[in-house]
């Protein structure tokens, strides 16, 4: 889970696994509800709407391997299986690290142990994949990464970020 500084506290969880089918949610067309097995056999479901971030604009599909970051502040319904808010969900790649919490005015995660370096090859967006031209610092932050050093707090430079307005 991931914790960000601000006068609400935010912790952002996520899960991961197989998408196992896709649903309109209860009749609405402009929401869906998203069910995954995860690697320990239980399943749980995402429910999406047009607020949703889907990371890359990732169209997904039955069978698919996602990830999805939720807020732990929202309320749950407490249904079976689970139904969690996605606040953004995105293709799960083995090869990447992808974090979402808020960022300070240093590029430093909320929990102190990710430092963003923000290099030349860094794409900053926004949600609908248009260029930030802002400054990314203090805000929630979708980080796509690859490599970290093994300081602490563990430093990397970003493939790409996307700024939750």
């Amino acid at each position: 889970m991931y914790r960000s500084n601000s006068e609400q506290e935010i912790l952002y969880g996520s899960f991961s696994g197989i998408v196992t089918d896709i649903r309109p949610a209860d009749g609405q067309c402009c929401s869906q509800l998203i069910d995954i097995r995860m690697s320990d056999g239980q399943t749980l479901t995402f429910l999406t709407t047009s607020d949703t971030c889907f990371l890359n604009q990732v169209q997904v599909t039955t069978g698919m391997r996602i990830i999805g970051f939720f807020d732990t502040s929202a309320p749950v319904p407490l249904i079976y299986p689970p139904q969690y808010r996605a606040v953004v969900i995105a293709r799960h790649n083995g090869n990447q690290s992808i974090t979402v919490d808020r960022f300070d005015r240093n590029l430093l995660s909320s929990n102190r142990r990710l430092k963003l370096n923000i290099g030349p090859s860094t794409r900053i967006t926004m949600p609908n994949n248009q260029t930030f031209t802002c400054s990314p610092a203090g805000r929630v932050l979708v980080v796509v990464y690859t490599f970290t050093t093994r300081s602490i707090p563990a430093q990397t430079t970003p493939e790409q970020i996307v700024v939750l307005c």
